[in-house]
Formats: structure tokens, sequence, C-alpha cells
């Protein structure tokens, strides 16, 4: 019936969680993100993401950095465009470009994960979001 039909079309889907922050002020984004970003550069699993956005050697010098001087030395390692690379990131309406872009590339689901205060490797990892109102956030700047 109608339940097996809707389930066999969500299955064709292609989904994927995106690293998201939106602000009005560019690089307070990017900024948001940029800790996430340095996070999966020192998770081992994700090399390969990283080598295939060509960004392998920024991945590497990040988890240099991590393991010698600490996490909060290597986030700002992380450059802007492989924050623009793995992210939807920036003002609402840079956000609404790269979700476009996204869709036309054929990522039909895009699952937006907020950033949020959170600790890496004993370390705190800050944020300026309150991670309560992270949802609503994105969910208002992009509806605007």
């Amino acid at each position: 019936g109608r339940s097996a039909d809707k389930l066999a079309s969500v299955r064709d889907e292609i989904g994927a969680p995106i690293i998201t922050t939106v602000d009005q002020d560019e690089g307070r984004a990017l900024d948001t993100a940029r800790g996430m970003v340095a996070y999966f550069a020192v998770v081992y699993y994700y090399d390969f993401l990283f080598d295939l956005a060509g960004y392998g050697e920024v991945r590497r010098e990040v988890a240099r950095v991590n393991k010698e001087r600490g996490f909060m030395e290597a986030i700002g390692l992380v450059p802007d465009g492989l924050i623009r690379k793995l992210s939807i990131v920036g003002t609402p309406a840079q956000c609404r470009q790269r979700l476009e872009e996204l869709r036309a590339a054929g990522l039909e689901l895009a699952i937006l994960n907020a950033p949020g205060p959170r600790r890496v490797f004993g370390q705190p990892v800050r944020v300026p979001v309150d991670p309560l109102e992270t949802c609503g956030a994105i969910v208002r700047h992009l509806a605007d």
C-alpha cells in the first residue's frame, strides 16, 4: 500500500549529515564550524574524506599539531576553504546557495548538523552557539 511506496521512495534518497553554521556574520559562522572540521581532521576514519576533498596534507598537519600542542592550537590551522568544502556555512543566503549546490550534485536529504559546545580529548571546544537554540536558529535563518 501507501506505506510501502513511501518507504521505497525514502530508500532511494541520498542523505548526509553536514556541519551547518548560519550567521549574519560570515566570519563568525566560519569560526563556529572550524572546531568541528578540526575534530574530523584528527579522527583517523575521516582521512579519505579529506584526501578526496584535496586537503589531505592539511588534515595531516592538523592531526600532528593536535598531538603535539593540543586541539585548541590545531583548530587555527583549518583554512576557510576546507570549512566551505565540508560544510554549509555562512550567511543565510550563502547557506541557501550551498544547499542548492549540494542538491544539484545529487544530495537529496541534507541533515543539518549544528556544532555545539563539547569536549574533545579532554579539552573544551567552545563555539558561540547556545546548544538549545541552534536548531531553531538554523531553521529561522534559512526560512527568511
